[in-house]
């Protein structure tokens, strides 16, 4: 014969509508992650987290309903609610069972206190048990999203770094030939990278070729420039070749100084130049 605690919890299938009507009334004013669910997967979330209470209350089965929470926390991990509103739906939900409760006892026999520490267990393992689950999803969801962005991260050090390669030419010269546009990050790694290659390479002429910057503003004329100042105070010299009509042009409008740094056209009269400088000649 199913004892008191399992009557009730067919008594709670048993008004299941009423139950989720009052249920998903009370979820809509939590919260924008709720205001904003699609009806009926709100009514889906409601209706799964009471039955599987109602119906591990009529078995009398409180593992199965701690497997549950296991389960639907990642669900609303995954959709993006905060703890707070994951809170204030499991106080909702128990105070919508005890009311049931109240209603129950109308046609039965008052329980005794150990039988309201029972139904105390079920709701206790489904909050308890719904928190964990939900801290350790969004914990695992937390380290997933920072290990994708160190991999992103990895990718575009990659990127920029075979994007601005420098190359070695001759002993005491490397060339840095630039592609793309030029914003503050890759300026910056164009920097470090070619500080580097310096050291490295013990250059004393470094030719910088902007043929494939499609756009030289003043941004990117300030990054041609904070770039030439580091190089000189690392002891080599910067050639800027690669200067087309319509970036001179601009520069001109935009009243750059490049007084300080060698220009020439193209990238065989800076080899031409760097090689002059260094006492070598081409035969």
């Amino acid at each position: 014969m199913p004892t008191e605690i399992q009557q009730f919890g067919a008594f709670l299938k048993e008004h299941t509508d009423t139950f989720i009507l009052d249920f998903m009334a009370q979820l809509e004013q939590l919260g924008p992650t709720y205001q904003r669910e699609d009806p009926q997967n709100l009514r889906s979330q409601a209706s799964s987290s009471f039955f599987a209470l109602a119906d591990s209350i009529q078995k009398n089965d409180i593992e199965g309903l701690a497997l549950y929470c296991q389960n639907a926390s990642q669900q609303r991990v995954s959709a993006g609610y905060t703890i707070e509103e994951l809170l204030q739906a499991i106080q909702v939900l128990r105070n919508l069972v005890l009311g049931q409760l109240d209603l129950f006892l109308q046609d039965h026999q008052p329980w005794t206190p150990k039988q309201v520490c029972h139904l105390e267990d079920f709701l206790h393992t489904f909050n308890g048990n719904f928190l964990v689950a939900f801290g350790d999803q969004f914990k695992r969801m937390q380290e997933n999203i920072t290990r994708m962005e160190e991999e992103l991260d990895s990718q575009m050090r990659t990127i920029r770094e075979l994007g601005t390669p420098i190359l070695p030419v001759h002993e005491g010269i490397i060339v840095l030939p630039i592609v793309g546009m030029l914003d503050s990050a890759r300026a910056n790694q164009v920097m470090e990278n070619l500080l580097v290659a310096i050291t490295d390479f013990q250059a004393d002429m470094v030719i910088m070729d902007i043929t494939g910057v499609p756009v030289v503003d003043t941004s990117v004329a300030n990054y041609l420039l904070q770039t030439t100042r580091a190089v000189n105070l690392v002891g080599a010299h910067v050639i800027l070749v690669g200067i087309g009509s319509e970036i001179a042009q601009t520069m001109v409008q935009l009243g750059v100084d490049l007084s300080t740094i060698t220009t020439l056209a193209n990238l065989q009269e800076g080899l031409q130049y760097a090689f002059n400088e260094l006492g070598f000649t081409i035969s």
